[in-house]
């Protein structure tokens, strides 16, 4: 990516594809490399309930917990900001890119074949009743143009799947040449 500002990396998808395993991957590859930075899990930042009118998944209130967070990891020295969580629409992803404006956001999508998600959500052995909706969100996902990257799980480990995101010629490149992990 081309992009200016600080590397503002959201990993998202359905319910059971990996954001947080993946995202939390990424920010120990960078940390090991010698960067500093922060991750952070939308889920964490939206636990309050009950969700305001207008927004059954808290994406206002989360945001503006990620805009609280931001402050103080920028005043930390935060080179660069990983968030994992869902998200449908561009109204959505305005709300927390202009909860970081310095930022140059990158949408990566993760992605998972119906099968191996539908394993994966039902491994987890909570809610499970919700496979269904998982599964619908999932292809909604893969209908939608929302993304600026599409990146499959399937059959890969979370390490490889950061080295692929932000590795040397990753599609999120915050890794350069000698500072690899």
């Amino acid at each position: 990516m081309t992009k200016a500002g600080l590397p503002f990396l959201w990993l998202y998808g359905p319910s059971g594809v990996g954001k947080s395993t993946v995202a939390w991957e990424i920010h120990r590859l960078l940390g090991a490399s010698g960067m500093d930075g922060a991750f952070v899990d939308a889920d964490q930042l939206g636990l309050c309930y009950p969700a305001g009118d207008g927004d059954p998944d808290n994406h206002r209130i989360k945001a503006a917990n990620l805009a609280a967070a931001w402050q103080g990891f920028g005043a930390a020295g935060a080179q660069y900001l990983v968030l994992s969580g869902y998200v449908r629409s561009a109204d959505e992803v305005r709300l927390y890119a202009q909860a970081v404006p310095d930022a140059a956001l990158t949408l990566c999508r993760l992605r998972a074949s119906r099968t191996v998600l539908q394993e994966r959500f039902l491994r987890r052995g909570y809610l499970v009743e919700h496979v269904a909706q998982t599964l619908e969100e999932a292809e909604v996902l893969d209908r939608s143009e929302l993304t600026d990257v599409v990146v499959d799980t399937d059959g890969r480990c979370p390490q490889h799947l950061a080295q692929q995101i932000c590795g040397v010629g990753g599609v999120w490149p915050v890794l350069r040449s000698g500072r690899e992990a």
